[in-house]
Order: structure tokens, then C-alpha cells, then sequence
């Protein structure tokens, strides 16, 4: 990670402050000297944060002073977790997008070798961190663009990016599991709202209550299965 990309999390998590005793405990773990901070009224915010922990590893880092292997792993671990929480699916979709369209461009084995492996792990992250449940159709509508897109320039690649097949075959599945929801979603809603007109049984009102329930949380098939069921009687 080069420096443009720390102070790009910076701003990000720059409007987040740390609580007083986490950041005297961190600062201590880091620099094994025992630290005092200033009275500010900030700092008594009661939430967790990396933005001033980020800003000391980034001046530390500066200032040489992560030589030991302790200190390696800690920073190390601090910028994956922030990194995994700044970077959703659309970064990773776009990056895989990118990465394989300039590995047509490149000729030489070893760096084309090498842009497919960055691609595979931008592919990889992207099937971890698609939502099942999208936003809204709009969104829904993006990411399959997106997913198009990225098919077409492994498709250009043939044999050379073999190795990305299943990460592909993965973010398909993911996606068309994504797009499925979204269909229960809204057919759960419009049935929904018809219900709420309706005159109903108490065992029905009783199957209306669960799958509310279900759609609240997200199961949108067992939510329309529950009014199938109560359809029905």
C-alpha cells in the first residue's frame, strides 16, 4: 500500500474519533513507553476508531521506527482492517474490470502473469463482499453491467487467464443468487400490500405476522412461501 492510498483512508475515517483509554493502551503497545495525551473534549468521545491510530502508523512508519517484526504484523493488520472497511464490491469490481482490460495490452509473459493474479484477487474480493440483498434495483442493475463487462475481457484473455474461471464462475453465481433475491423482494412487497386490504382468519393474520417477519429479515423466500401458504387456505 503506497502512501497515496493510506492518506486516501485517512479521509475517510477522518470524521471518527477514538476513545481516550484505547488510544493510550494502542499508543503504548506500539511505542512500549508509557504515553500521555492531552485533555482534549474529543477525545472523550466513547467510539472506536482507526483514524488517530492510522495517522501514528503513518508518522511512525515515516520515522523508521517499524523495524521489529511485532511492529510489522501490528501495522500490517491495521491497514488490512481498514482497508476491508473502505473498499466495498463495487472498488473490487471495477479494479478486476480495469486490471484484465490492460492485460490485453500487455505482451510479456511474466507481467501479463502477474496482472492476472492481481485481477484474481480483486475478483476474489469482490464475490466476498456482494451483497445477497442489493440496495435496490438500480444498483442490481450496475453490479450484472459490471459482471458483463468483466466476462467479456476474461473472454479476450482465452488461455492466459485460465486461473480465473472459478473466481468468475463464483461472482456469476453470487450475482444470479443477488438478482434472484431482489425478484422475491419485490414480489414480497406487492403481496404484502395486497394482504394489508384483505380480511383475514386469524391463522392467517398469524401467517402474515411471520412473514413480515421473514421480510424483515431478509428471507424473502420463506417470506413468500408463508404467503403462498396463507393464500391458500
Amino acid at each position: 500500500m503506497n502512501e497515496q492510498e493510506i492518506i486516501a483512508k485517512l479521509r475517510v475515517l477522518e470524521e471518527i474519533k477514538p476513545r481516550r483509554d484505547w488510544m493510550k493502551n494502542t499508543l503504548r503497545d506500539i511505542t512500549g513507553q508509557r504515553t500521555y495525551l492531552v485533555n482534549f473534549n474529543f477525545l472523550k468521545t466513547p467510539a472506536f476508531s482507526f483514524a488517530i491510530l492510522m495517522i501514528v502508523l503513518v508518522a511512525l512508519s515515516w520515522l523508521g521506527l517499524f523495524n521489529q517484526p511485532k511492529s510489522d504484523d501490528f501495522k500490517t493488520a491495521v491497514l488490512e482492517i481498514a482497508e476491508n472497511d473502505v473498499y466495498d464490491y463495487n472498488y473490487y469490481l471495477e479494479k478486476a474490470s480495469k486490471v484484465l482490460e490492460k492485460a490485453k495490452t500487455i505482451d510479456q509473459t511474466d507481467k501479463k502473469s502477474q496482472v492476472v493474479k492481481e485481477a484474481k484477487e480483486a475478483l476474489e474480493k469482490a464475490v466476498e463482499k456482494l451483497p445477497s440483498h442489493p440496495k435496490n434495483p438500480k444498483e442490481s442493475g450496475k453490479i450484472v453491467e459490471k459482471v458483463k463487462v468483466i466476462k467479456k475481457n476474461l473472454a479476450a484473455l482465452g488461455e492466459e487467464a485460465k486461473e480465473l474461471t472459478k473466481p468468475t464462475k463464483q461472482l456469476e453465481e453470487k450475482t444470479k443468487e443477488m438478482i434472484e433475491n431482489e425478484i422475491y423482494r419485490i414480489k414480497v412487497e406487492a403481496e404484502l400490500a395486497m394482504l394489508e386490504n384483505r380480511t383475514l382468519t386469524d391463522e392467517q393474520k398469524e401467517l402474515l405476522k411471520e412473514a413480515k417477519n421473514d421480510y424483515n429479515n431478509q428471507d424473502y423466500l420463506s417470506a413468500l412461501e408463508k404467503i403462498l401458504q396463507l393464500t391458500n387456505q
